[in-house]
């Protein structure tokens, strides 16, 4: 388990621009994203960096703490390789203030890729989904058959669940609870 914190600093050398040490307190002090992360993805070593496997679809908005717990939790859950793993996040990569330039690029960073990972945060609410740039990549990856994953981090995680069996109790008088707890368990 450990805290975000901790999986940030596990998962930091997985990312496709890893968080270098000296600079990991700009990702994680304070939780957000933007100039920090870009930043501190400027410093990175060439050897850190690796072919991206999959593409995450994520709100700059969010925590990036919360992101990289995420991951991490989708790497765990889906028995991602760790050491050969290397997640694509646009953040570091792209300007989506420039979408006109950057578009034509999408498909086929999409492509090579193969995969795609929609970050659900928060659960109730996904921002990602309410984002027109981050619903044109998961559109992308449906057009080009591509496949595509959601995941939240643990602690969404844990809030959902408890938000679906309490829905479930009070919209079965408790007789759906079983199935909301058998659907999420794990």
């Amino acid at each position: 388990a450990g805290s975000a914190h901790q999986r940030h600093r596990q998962w930091s050398h997985g990312l496709a621009v890893p968080a270098p040490s000296s600079s990991e307190g700009a990702f994680v002090r304070d939780g957000s994203t933007g100039h920090n992360a870009r930043a501190a993805a400027a410093a990175v070593r060439a050897a850190d960096v690796g072919t991206a496997s999959i593409l995450v679809v994520h709100a700059r908005a969010c925590s990036f703490v919360r992101l990289v717990d995420a991951l991490g939790e989708f790497a765990r859950t889906r028995g991602v390789d760790e050491g050969s793993t290397y997640f694509w996040i646009d953040d570091f990569s792209f300007d989506t203030h420039r979408v006109s330039e950057e578009l034509p690029r999408l498909t086929t960073i999409i492509q090579r890729a193969g995969h795609v990972v929609g970050i659900l945060d928060p659960a109730e609410a996904p921002v990602a989904l309410g984002r027109a740039w981050c619903l044109f990549e998961v559109l992308t990856a449906q057009v080009c058959d591509v496949p595509l994953s959601l995941c939240m981090c643990a602690d969404e995680r844990r809030r959902l669940r408890a938000k679906v069996l309490e829905q479930a109790a009070a919209d079965a008088g408790g007789g759906g609870a079983a199935a909301g707890a058998a659907l999420l368990g794990r």
